[in-house]
């Protein structure tokens, strides 16, 4: 069958969807063996230079009003049903940070309002260190912050005088912007997760529609994301208290 359909035929649904399944697994493993401390080697893991740029300072760019299109139109051979349909957004000017938040950047927040350190960080004398799969390592202060909810996001954002990029913003951003680093952390945006306007349900019934209204959406990749949902339009959803997750943030002015 594979050799005689093309890849986006209705009739190869499944084969996509069980790959596409099989790699959101993969990644779980990944953080549920961070969870009990287990070592952890993922082969498919990509290069952390995704989206490490190497430095502490926050970089922006502007982006100008304009409409802008969510979603996709077709399956390219595969899509789950809350990618597809398209809503219309109109965006204000924004200017968005070109890099996720970095541990220099979420440290001074901590220092600054007490607020607690990530589940995986820890003070050791003077210094940093986070763990890694088992074992406590230097925490390198220019990578993007992870394993941080909504929650803390959202915390660090009112302390920093900025906000979350909505959905759109950050779509539109990923996709003009050159200089716009994405792939290490999963990011936060500020939307629902809901779908586009026209949703129609895949046979997969449970994937997307029982989590309207209750989970927040995320975007990109991490960088234990399986290639196969390394995509620009995947669309990611969790609870806001999540902070196992490979997730961090970025931030738009106010």
């Amino acid at each position: 069958m594979l050799e005689q359909e093309p890849v986006d035929s209705p009739a190869l649904y499944f084969y996509w969807l069980v790959l596409q399944h099989e790699a959101m697994h993969l990644e779980a493993s990944a953080y549920m063996a961070q969870s009990l401390g287990l070592p952890f080697q993922a082969r498919w893991q990509a290069s952390e230079t995704i989206c490490h740029s190497g430095t502490t300072q926050a970089v922006t760019a502007h982006v100008v009003a304009q409409s802008w299109t969510l979603g996709s139109e077709a399956e390219r051979p595969f899509c789950f049903d809350n990618e597809l349909s398209q809503r219309t957004n109109f965006l204000q000017d924004f200017e968005i940070s070109l890099q996720p938040v970095n541990w220099s950047q979420y440290i001074q927040f901590v220092t600054a309002t007490g607020y607690a350190l990530p589940r995986y960080v820890r003070r050791s004398g003077t210094e940093l260190e986070t763990w890694v799969f088992g074992r406590w390592k230097p925490l390198d202060i220019t990578a993007p912050a992870v394993h941080l909810s909504w929650n803390d996001a959202q915390a660090y954002c009112a302390w920093a005088q900025c906000r979350l990029p909505t959905e759109a913003e950050w779509d539109c951003a990923a996709k003009t912007l050159v200089g716009f680093e994405w792939g290490h952390v999963w990011e936060w945006t500020q939307d629902t997760f809901a779908p586009f306007d026209g949703f129609v349900m895949h046979p997969y019934k449970e994937y997307s529609a029982p989590w309207f209204g209750s989970h927040k959406v995320l975007r990109g990749a991490s960088h234990l994301t399986h290639p196969a949902l390394r995509r620009i339009n995947y669309r990611n959803f969790f609870t806001p208290e999540r902070d196992d997750i490979y997730s961090g943030f970025r931030t738009c002015a106010l």
